[in-house]
């Protein structure tokens, strides 16, 4: 853990050898906003990290990508919210309701200059 950054917090599990093949998000502080948790997953040395909110920015989302974290987002049931957070590089926006988001997101990504 770098010297500048305080631990994740109490309770956090720092290893998985008794399950070797799980793989780990991080959702740990993710109240503190979307840089907090990116330098938690990677302390952890997470495979994927969840974000959520109005914390989060593009460039927290730039540097998980960069990292090589799968990126989460929790949640939006809002389609063209969704087309942003996947234009900002989210490769699962999570929501209650996947079918009809999965059709207004083909029609938004078939016609972009229409949105």
């Amino acid at each position: 853990m770098s010297e500048e950054r305080a631990p994740c917090g109490p309770g956090t599990i720092t290893g998985c050898e008794g399950f070797p093949r799980l793989a780990t998000c991080c959702l740990e502080r993710s109240w503190e906003g979307g840089a907090r948790l990116l330098d938690c997953a990677l302390d952890l040395e997470c495979e994927r990290v969840q974000f959520w909110g109005e914390a989060t920015t593009d460039d927290d989302i730039r540097r998980a990508r960069e990292a090589g974290l799968v990126t989460n987002y929790f949640y939006t049931d809002d389609a063209v919210e969704a087309a942003r957070l996947i234009a900002s590089g989210v490769m699962a926006p999570l929501t209650n309701f996947p079918g009809r988001m999965r059709s207004v997101l083909a029609d938004i990504v078939e016609s972009p200059g229409d949105s």
